[in-house]
């Protein structure tokens, strides 16, 4: 049954803590809610928290191994509607065929905000390692 604990993500303590909270409470608790109910309220507290104090600071003071946080958003891939529906919204009489030029501004546009999130996730004067290059003599 704990396999599964081996998949979180234990780098980004804003994904550790609540999982770890959940998996504690869990038991302790002797209900499957109220530690589901503990982790998520853990983690919304902790990433609201994170988020504000960021946002407040103009983004120079992040969170410890920020670049490590799972990326996830609300939004559907591919967009809310169904290709076909978007198609057809855009006046293609055969909307139920797949049109590439429309089909490929869709993924170019997706392909955009991922880079941009990412882009926005790194902070600047880090490289890929996530370490800084402040304080290094060559």
């Amino acid at each position: 049954m704990m396999r599964p604990a081996a998949d979180i993500n234990w780098a980004y303590p804003g994904d550790a803590i609540p999982a770890f909270i959940t998996l504690l409470c869990t038991p302790m608790t002797y209900s499957i809610a109220y530690g589901l109910i503990a982790g998520i309220i853990t983690y919304i507290i902790l990433n609201t928290l994170a988020w504000m104090i960021e946002k407040a600071s103009g983004g120079r003071i992040v969170p410890y191994a920020k670049v490590f946080k799972d990326r996830w958003t609300w939004k559907i891939e591919g967009g809310f509607l169904p290709l076909w529906l978007t198609r057809l919204a855009a006046g293609k009489k055969d909307f139920w065929q797949a049109h590439p030029k429309i089909d490929e501004e869709e993924r170019v546009r997706e392909m955009e905000d991922e880079t941009a999130r990412a882009e926005s996730a790194t902070p600047v004067g880090e490289h890929e390692t996530g370490q800084s290059d402040k304080g290094h003599l060559s």
